[in-house]
Parts: C-alpha cells; sequence; structure tokens
C-alpha cells in the first residue's frame, strides 16, 4: 500500500492486530487513539515513511517486529506502564536517534534496537531486570551509556554485540551483572 499515506483511526478503537499496516510505505502519519490497549506484532513494520509514533498509555507491551524497519521512525513516545518490549520491535529503525524507556519496563527481548544505526542516546529504565542479547547490535553511533544510581542490577546479556560501545557508566549502587 505504498499510496496510503495517513490513516485516521476511530476513538472506540482498542486493538490494533498483528500486521493490519505492515508494508505501507507510503505511510507517514497515523494517531494510535487512547482507547487502544493492545497493538500486535509487525502492526506497522516496514512503514517507511513513519518519522513519530505515541503509543497510548493502556498499551503495557511491544510486540514482535511492531516497527521493525521502519526507516524513517525518529521519534517514539512510550507511555509509563509498558513493561515489555518484545524482540526485535524496533530492529532496522535506522533515523531513531534516542530512546527513553519508562522505569515501568522490566524486559527487553532479543535485538529490540538492533542496526538502529542513528541511535546516540538510551535511557536506562529503572525496573529493567531481564532481556535477550544483541539489544544495541550494529548501533554504530551508541558510545556511552549510564546506568543510574539506585540499579542493584544489570540483566545478564544486557550489552552483548554492543560493539560500539565505548564506555558504560555503572552506579556504585550496582551489587551484580547477570543471574
Amino acid at each position: 500500500a505504498k499510496y496510503l499515506t495517513e490513516i485516521k483511526l476511530p476513538s472506540t478503537l482498542e486493538s490494533i492486530g498483528s500486521n493490519a499496516f505492515s508494508g505501507c510505505t507510503g505511510l507517514t502519519s497515523i494517531d494510535i487513539p487512547e482507547s487502544v490497549t493492545t497493538i500486535g506484532g509487525s502492526a506497522f513494520s516496514s512503514c517507511k515513511g513513519i518519522k513519530e509514533i505515541t503509543i497510548p498509555s493502556g498499551v503495557t507491551k511491544i510486540e514482535t517486529y511492531t516497527f521493525y524497519n521502519c526507516t524513517a521512525l525518529k521519534e517514539v513516545n512510550l507511555p509509563d506502564g509498558i513493561t515489555e518490549i518484545k524482540y526485535n520491535a524496533f530492529q532496522d529503525c535506522t533515523a531513531l536517534e534516542k530512546i527513553e524507556l519508562p522505569d515501568s519496563v522490566k524486559t527487553l527481548g532479543d535485538e529490540v534496537f538492533m542496526n538502529c544505526t542513528s541511535l546516540t542516546y538510551f535511557k536506562y529504565p529503572a525496573s529493567w531486570a531481564s532481556c535477550g542479547g544483541s539489544i544495541f547490535d550494529g548501533c554504530v553511533k551508541l558510545t556511552s551509556i549510564t546506568v543510574p544510581e539506585g540499579i542493584t542490577a544489570l540483566p545478564g546479556s544486557a550489552f552483548s554485540n554492543a560493539k560500539y560501545l565505548t564506555e558504560i557508566k555503572l552506579p556504585s549502587t550496582l551489587e551484580s551483572i547477570g543471574s
């Protein structure tokens, strides 16, 4: 659907299913109503024109491949209450420059931000307790991450294959790395 450029979703919509708009390469704008509580896997994958997305406050997880290959996606607004971002959710979002995860995020899946080649900033969530591997693999501009004070444990594999990181600032409160 390369000619579909904009979608106006009704305010009564509660769910966006898997692959709903996948491959809509011409889509440049979508406002997801606050009534939405579920967004399926690959729902917006390869929507190469979307530049910004705001996730409604009722959504608690980002499914697999939801925004995979959204190459123009530069800004993602995630609400407090998101607890899980599943594997490859933002992989190949090459315009994404920063990601500020709310402190409610507990789990990140494998390769969540893989090949986000413009990513320069990652806000570490205070509740992050588990993750898959290779989260930052291919993030060539992400060179530094600060783990905030108060964090006592780092999840295993948190920085595996993060080849371009040159600095990880660890807090004085850190007690363990991995399980």
